[in-house]
């Protein structure tokens, strides 16, 4: 009874292996990048116990599947795997399902060993035992293939007849002993040129390195005749030594720049370069160049003077926190153009100190930073400015010389200790701004638009002032309780000294030189003492207050018999104690009532115009006549 039932179920749902359950097929072919087809190939299903290899032809097929989705995978030894995921319905025969594997790279290498005139060997290796064919074509001719190697893993073929000094394309192209193919990187060879002279190639030259957005961009130039694989490029940070940074495999014998996205803004970047020829023969290596990479510091820097001079070519900015220091005898040329167009002003370039920064040393030449124009002018880059907190770490300004920028230094309430300043051919050499109880000394100046100015400053004190040439010697306004004392300002077109002061300036034992005016007084009550004044018009007095003028010597020596000694705006005031001596007039709009009046020639020791020595000779009459009863001028005392 159960034999005749199961039966009886059988003829009506049949079984699993029974002719009514109907399988598919998937078929296809196996190919490489190039083409060529790939034998021994194992095509398989996600869903089958069974696999598929391929033939010679590269032909596989995969039969008896359940239909669904299958997920097949192929793969071959020498070649990435690949994958892809057909639906197959009942009973489908699907056909075409291609594939296409990507060799593995390296698996041919090759390389020249010998240039000849009108050939080339080449050295194979492979990483399995192939037959290789060289595969080379020149310009404008036919591709040419060698006679193939014998079934090795390494290979010699000796290229010819080459034409001298063509390019030739060329690529490796091996099979193995079951027929897999596979294809080298394709390069250049170049027989040796005619006239060829054995040795090194020449150096690149003209190496420089300029900023731009992405990077410091390294450029150079070669004129060799030999035919070049390429360049080694050599980085360096600070005093680091020198190693590669980008070989001949990646810099091209047609390449002349590239560009260094890994600068670290501010830091001393040293580069240098070296040429390489197709025997793989290198040049003497080029003389190293220094760059700084514009930009805010990441970190502290140290600017060598081994290294020296540094160009800079866009704005340094020093955060807080962290400190730039500049070796003594460092030269700094500063470019025209700002060529990473930001900070303060986008045209120009600067220095913007918000942290430290130490220059030089008090026993070591000066740290100069000046112009790299040819032909440079009082403007051509902004200067430095710094604008720490004063609760931060004191900058130090040990011995520095800065030439050519819009303002030398530009310092405002900020920790600053100055051994020697020196600013020339500036706009403004030092600029102090909104500082409290600040103390300067020891500041130079020749042939600036002004020398020294103080704006919006209280209770500064400032000594020690050097001024040559120019326009204005020192320019104040706006202060108040600022004072200046022990100074020389020599030879101004314009002004000597310029007061637009508020409150109590104070001027104490100068010399003073001008072509024109001597000391401009806008200033409400302020105090001049003991000065030597050398001018066309001495002092001119033009404000509510009268200041305290008196022990001074106001002398005209430059066009004798001109000008007034003192002008006064405001009628009726008095200034005595002061030798007025070569003017045509002494005074005017004023008097000298209160005290004798000698105006007389003070006697100076003298000596050449360029450094005229305004000491009292021992037979001057005005070594007894102040306001003490002591010698007047700018070496007399209180």
């Amino acid at each position: 009874m159960f034999s005749v039932l199961l039966v009886f179920l059988l003829a009506i749902f049949g079984c699993e292996s029974g002719p009514n359950i109907l399988r598919g097929t998937i078929s296809g072919r196996v190919i490489d990048t190039s083409g060529n087809n790939i034998p021994g190939a194992t095509v398989a299903s996600h869903r089958s116990l069974y696999s598929s290899e391929t033939d010679k032809s590269g032909n596989y097929s995969l039969s008896s599947l359940d239909s669904g989705n299958h997920q097949l995978t192929v793969e071959r030894e020498g070649y990435l795997p690949a994958s892809k995921s057909i639906a197959l319905d009942t009973g489908e025969e699907k056909v075409g399902v291609d594939f296409k594997l990507t060799p593995v790279s390296g698996k041919i290498t090759w390389s020249v060993f010998k240039r000849a005139y009108d050939s080339v060997t080449i050295d194979v290796t492979t990483d399995q035992q192939m037959i290789c064919t060289v595969v080379y074509q020149g310009y404008a001719q036919p591709q040419i293939r060698t006679p193939p190697s014998t079934l090795a893993q390494e290979a010699r073929f000796v290229v010819s007849p080459l034409r001298s000094s063509m390019d030739y394309n060329c690529f490796v192209e091996g099979k193995t002993a079951d027929g897999r193919i596979y294809t080298s990187a394709s390069g250049t060879f170049r027989p040796l040129p005619l006239g060829y002279i054995p040795g090194p190639p020449p150096v690149p030259e003209a190496l420089k390195a300029s900023p731009t957005h992405d990077g410091s961009k390294i450029s150079w130039t070669y004129t060799g005749n030999n035919p070049l694989k390429g360049f080694r490029v050599f980085r360096a940070l600070n005093s680091q030594d020198l190693a590669i940074w980008q070989d001949e495999n990646f810099v091209y014998q047609d390449q002349r720049l590239l560009i260094d996205d890994q600068v670290q803004p501010g830091a001393l970047t040293r580069y240098a370069i070296q040429s390489v020829d197709l025997d793989g023969v290198v040049s003497s290596i080029s003389a190293e160049i220094a760059f700084i990479p514009p930009g805010t510091l990441s970190g502290n820097a140290v600017w060598y003077k081994k290294f020296s001079p540094l160009e800079i070519t866009g704005d340094i900015i020093v955060p807080d926190k962290t400190t730039l220091t500049i070796e003594s005898g460092v030269v700094v040329r500063v470019a025209t153009e700002d060529g990473f167009q930001g900070g303060l002003d986008p045209k120009s370039c600067e220095f913007i100190v918000d942290g430290n920064i130490i220059i030089g040393s008090s026993t070591g030449d000066p740290v100069r930073f000046l112009s790299s124009s040819s032909l440079p002018g009082r403007k051509n880059w902004s200067g430095i400015r710094i604008t720490a907190l004063k609760s931060e770490q004191i900058s130090e300004i040990n011995s520095m010389e800065i030439a050519n920028a819009e303002y030398g230094m530009l310092a405002g309430d900020s920790p600053l200790s100055i051994g020697k300043f020196t600013a020339k051919y500036c706009q403004t050499g030092f600029l102090l701004q909104s500082a409290s109880a600040t103390v300067l000394s020891n500041l130079f100046f020749e042939e600036c638009g002004t020398g020294f100015s103080a704006e919006g400053n209280v209770n500064c004190t400032i000594s020690n002032i050097n001024s040559k040439g120019g326009d204005t010697g020192v320019s104040f306004s706006g202060n108040r309780s600022i004072s200046l004392s022990s100074f020389d300002i020599r030879s101004s077109s314009a002004i000597g000294v310029e007061i637009s002061d508020s409150a109590s300036p104070t001027l104490r034992n100068g010399v003073i030189t001008s072509r024109k005016l001597g000391l401009d007084i806008k200033a409400a009550a302020g105090d001049f003492q003991y000065l030597t004044i050398d001018a066309p018009s001495g002092v001119l007095i033009d404000g509510a207050n009268k200041p305290v003028l008196q022990n001074n010597i106001i002398v005209n020596q430059i066009s004798a018999g001109t000008g007034n000694g003192i002008e006064e705006r405001t009628s009726g005031r008095s200034y005595p104690y002061n030798n007025i001596f070569g003017f045509q007039n002494p005074v005017s709009g004023c008097n000298q009532n209160g005290s004798p009046v000698l105006n007389i020639n003070p006697l100076f020791l003298g000596g050449s115009s360029d450094n005229f020595n305004y000491q009292l000779s021992p037979t001057s009459q005005l070594k007894n006549v102040s306001s003490n009863n002591g010698e007047i001028g700018a070496y007399g005392k209180e």
